[in-house]
């Protein structure tokens, strides 16, 4: 996981991998997750965008 903040804008990457196992067959996935978060007037942080992406891992 990597995470970074610039003024009132944070991000963070991080890669994943999850295995999904459906009648003894195991699928290995993996991708990466994007996160941005800002802050507002009274200085709580809120996310703004969250988005991942997935590939099957051959």
């Amino acid at each position: 996981m990597r995470a970074s903040r610039v003024g009132n804008v944070m991000y963070e990457t991080t890669n994943w991998t999850a295995v999904l196992e459906k009648n003894g067959k195991k699928t290995q996935y993996k991708g990466v997750l994007l996160k941005v978060m800002t802050t507002s007037a009274d200085g709580k942080w809120h996310t703004t965008a969250h988005t991942w992406n997935a590939e099957e891992n051959e």
